[in-house]
């Protein structure tokens, strides 16, 4: 058995001291505040650990995105500026999101100092990182917000708030003159959505303001600009003297990323501050799949020992599968927000997967849980088996020689059927993990 000295066991141990003594780790998650903001919280909790402290090497940060708040926080549009090094040189850039989307990382060189100031998109994150403090002291996680203040107050005092109105199909922003944005929606906006921005701001900057949509136009044909140039009337009585009020509508986002930018004149020059959010697209009907039970009942034919025809299956209501197509009557539909009222009831075609082409399905469905499910019902129309009209023959009739086999032919019969479908999306995704295991 062997021992190994005080002395070697310390020089194991260098390597992985230099180690540690040049290269340490911190970890933030990126969560929203009240206002529907990005904000930056240490895993403490504690404001003060928002300032790292000088020294240690190399730096390597980790922002954990939020998914839990509303809208989830997307760490694949995460940005970060870092202060300039002494040296002149550019710093590492922020690396690309894991493939979950919730986790970014960057890698801070040593010897930088600063604020480090992060950006979802457009939209900044409050606080600001403090980098090269000396760690105990108040890093003033504040400060964002104290400049805010005013313009806080003002939106407060205009009255205006962000909102969202799914029967006027209208969403509500409130920014500040340089894109900060107060107030959002509280749901996602979807592509025929009017949008209505609020400027909030010192009345002699909103003289100047412009808005605008700068992001892709949906195709609805002719390209509308109805932010460009309109700007409402700028309040100031009632409020302070470096406080008012400009809006303006903006509409026809394409779905994806929807961008407004908001231009104001500084030193005579146009300064433009985009403001990003998410933009659902609308569907004109659903794709679904499911059981249905149908009352259509077929029969077969046989005869007796005396040669008397009887039915030797009457038949019973049977379940199919049914691909089936719900069309939204009342207009294209962003189907992550719930329907109400009769909006969620629709007319549904369906065709058997088993005889798609001798099987119809006529009715409507009504969605549930935001057209993940739909309830449907109505009319089934398939070939079935009957005695042939022409051979003069009924039940109970016998059989005239000559006939080996009772005469029937297919023709279409009707009855009613009801059942549950799930979105065609949602069954594929369902299908795929119960197959992979998930």
């Amino acid at each position: 058995m062997s021992h190994r000295t005080p002395t070697a066991a310390l020089t194991a141990l260098l390597p992985c001291l230099a180690i540690a003594a040049t290269a340490h780790a911190q970890s933030f998650s990126i969560t929203r505040n009240s206002l529907g903001q990005p904000q930056l919280v240490a895993p403490s909790g504690r404001a003060e650990d928002l300032t790292i402290a000088a020294g240690g090497g190399p730096l390597t940060l980790t922002f954990q995105c939020r998914q839990d708040v509303n809208p989830p926080v997307d760490c694949t549009l995460l940005s970060a500026v870092l202060p300039p090094l002494a040296n002149g040189t550019l710093p590492a850039p922020l690396l690309p999101a894991s493939p979950t989307q919730t986790v970014a990382t960057l890698q801070v060189p040593q010897g930088t100092t600063g604020d480090l100031t992060l950006r979802i998109g457009s939209v900044g994150v409050v606080p600001a990182l403090r980098l090269g403090g000396d760690g105990g002291g108040e890093a003033d996680p504040q400060e964002v917000e104290v400049v805010r203040r005013r313009e806080m107050i003002c939106a407060e005092l205009a009255g205006v708030r962000g909102g969202y109105s799914q029967g006027q199909n209208r969403a509500v922003f409130v920014v500040a003159t340089d894109g900060f944005v107060i107030g959002r929606p509280p749901l996602p906006v979807d592509e025929n959505d009017l949008v209505t921005v609020h400027v909030v701001g010192d009345p002699d900057v909103l003289q100047t303001v412009k808005v605008e949509r700068t992001s892709a136009i949906r195709g609805v044909g002719t390209a509308r600009f109805l932010g460009e140039g309109v700007i409402g009337g700028i309040r100031r009585q009632a409020f302070t003297g470096d406080c008012g009020i400009a809006s303006a509508e903006v509409t026809d986002f394409d779905s994806g990323e929807g961008i407004f930018t908001v231009t104001t004149l500084q030193d005579r020059r146009p300064v433009p501050a985009p403001v990003s959010f998410r933009v659902n697209p609308l569907y004109n009907g659903a794709f679904s799949f499911g059981p249905v039970l149908s009352n259509v009942r077929d029969r077969e034919y046989g005869t007796l020992a005396d040669s008397t025809i009887v039915e030797t299956r009457t038949g019973t209501p049977t379940g199919r599968y049914v691909l089936s197509y719900t069309h939204f009557i009342w207009g294209p539909r962003d189907v992550e927000k719930s329907s109400f009222g009769l909006r969620s009831f629709n007319p549904m075609l369906g065709i058997s997967l088993t005889r798609p082409l001798d099987s119809v399905f006529l009715g409507g469905a009504i969605d549930l849980m935001r057209g993940d499910f739909f309830i449907v019902g109505g009319v089934h129309g398939t070939e079935v088996t009957r005695l042939d009209p022409e051979s003069g023959l009924q039940v109970g009739d016998r059989l005239p020689s000559g006939f080996t086999d009772v005469p029937t032919r297919e023709e279409w019969d009707w009855d009613w059927y009801y059942g549950v479908t799930v979105d065609l999306r949602a069954a594929v995704k369902l299908f795929g993990n119960v197959i992979s295991g998930g």
